[in-house]
């Protein structure tokens, strides 16, 4: 269940994203233009989140989620505008559904725990908010396609939102499906990281394994350990987008086939990288060894969503050592032997996100208690031996396969279904389009025929 605290540790979270992907933008955009564009639309999504994680009521909390959408859809459509619109019928999609449980609880709901049938279309409204097996159609393409502060935002800041609605409509009650939803959410993430040569793709179905730890504590009734993750995730993501997007901005790809190595050029960029994956790896000092030991700890009941977790795990490994590989290790230099400097204000930006990464990891417990979670003894002999052995296991298998994973393509996923839809519904109405000849005398007589079958119908 969310308290006051979780409200603001979430606040936290948006206000130390958002400066960072500001920061950022000053390094990552040419035009003046587009940084205070970006700066100021930055603002209004970072109050109209703030509006969410404050909010009195459900309906206060929907207006003003979806006017973070908005926020969202204008800083995506100044460079994609194809992506920003299909992000935002997505998100209208949720929207109309969590509209609808609200209706359907008597409009005036108070923002808290949701009891009977109407339950469900909050978990659906939110789960599209939060990417939920075959919900999260849209989010490789949004997260991998918008620029890469907007990334950061949609991944450390935007997704969290939903997931923290869930976890207030949840009201710390188990549910065995959520339960079941995370697991196969961070073993499918995991598995179609591992397939990624774009960059910020694997990123972006990184964020779906991740925010399925989030969902299976959350599920098992731990929400410290669905705040704890989400926060922590928030941070590492982050960074992680904009170390993407510094690679993007000095080398002009996001293929880990082009970019060959190249991006050890970029010192700061790549120390700040391995940071960061460390953390999403759950390796001890970092934020990212606490929160997922907090997510583990309810899931006790449920010893086969704990495994999946553990092997999805070792799928992050196996992603972030590719993505490491070939974006930072040994192979091409820059033509000419050209030098390519990193962006001072990009570096700040990531630097923003480490300290906290770094510092919350040299104290896993302190923010595990202050979110109400159980005491543990963090730096046990098993659980430091779980952590690094998950982390040899897929390290290992990575660099066994590493040649194999660069030939094998992506899966097919929900996103490629959809971007079908389109050419479906063409063909769909293509005979209604013949009809539509412009004759008067054939309008005439089909609607005569029409009017003739009716009364024979009715009489």
């Amino acid at each position: 269940m969310s308290s006051p605290r979780t409200g603001l540790f979430s606040a936290f979270l948006a206000v130390l994203v958002s400066g960072a992907s500001v920061l950022a933008s000053a390094g990552y955009f040419s035009s003046p233009e587009d940084r205070r564009f970006y700066s100021s639309w930055t603002a209004v999504f970072l109050l109209t989140v703030l509006g969410c994680l404050f909010s009195a009521s459900w309906l206060g909390y929907l207006v003003f989620l979806e006017l973070s959408t908005a926020a969202l859809f204008f800083l995506t459509a100044r460079k994609e505008p194809r992506t920003a619109f299909r992000y935002l019928t997505a998100q209208l999609a949720g929207a109309a559904l969590l509209l609808g449980g609200i209706a359907g609880a008597g409009g005036g709901l108070a923002f808290g725990p949701v009891e009977g049938d109407v339950r469900l279309l909050f978990i659906l409204g939110l789960g599209v908010k939060t990417a939920l097996p075959g919900l999260h159609f849209w989010l490789p393409e949004t997260h991998g396609r918008a620029p890469a502060p907007v990334s950061a935002l949609l991944s450390g800041v935007a997704v969290k939102t939903g997931a923290f609605g869930i976890l207030t409509a949840l009201g710390g009650v188990p549910s065995p499906g959520l339960v079941a939803a995370g697991a196969v959410m961070a073993l499918w993430g995991a598995l179609q990281a591992t397939l990624q040569s774009d960059v910020k793709r694997l990123l972006a179905y990184s964020t779906v394994s991740q925010l399925g730890y989030v969902m299976a504590s959350a599920g098992a009734g731990g929400a410290a350990g669905a705040v704890y993750h989400s926060l922590a995730h928030g941070l590492f993501k982050g960074c992680l987008f904009l170390c993407a997007g510094s690679l993007e901005k000095s080398f002009g790809t996001r293929d880990l086939g082009l970019l060959e190595g190249r991006g050890r050029e970029l010192r700061w960029t790549r120390w700040l990288f391995w940071l960061s994956a460390a953390a999403i790896m759950g390796l001890p000092g970092t934020v990212g060894y606490g929160s997922k030991i907090f997510v583990k700890e309810p899931l006790g009941s449920w010893p086969l969503a704990g495994i999946a977790l553990a092997v999805a795990n070792g799928g992050t490994v196996m992603s972030f050592c590719k993505m490491g590989y070939y974006a930072f290790g040994p192979g091409k230099r820059s033509a000419g032997g050209r030098s390519v400097s990193e962006s001072g204000w990009m570096v700040l930006g990531m630097v923003l996100l480490s300290v906290p990464v770094v510092v919350l990891g040299l104290f896993p417990g302190v923010l595990g208690r202050l979110l109400g979670g159980g005491e543990q003894e963090l730096f046990s002999a098993g659980k430091l031996a779980e952590s690094l052995g998950v982390f040899c296991a897929g390290a290992a298998l990575f660099f066994l396969f590493r040649k194999r994973l660069g030939t094998l393509g992506e899966l097919p996923d929900a996103d490629r279904l959809t971007d079908r839809l389109p050419a479906f519904f063409a063909r769909a109405v293509l005979p209604f389009r013949r009809l539509q000849g412009g004759n008067l005398r054939e309008y005439l007589l089909a609607a005569v025929s029409a009017a003739l079958l009716l009364a024979v119908l009715l009489f």
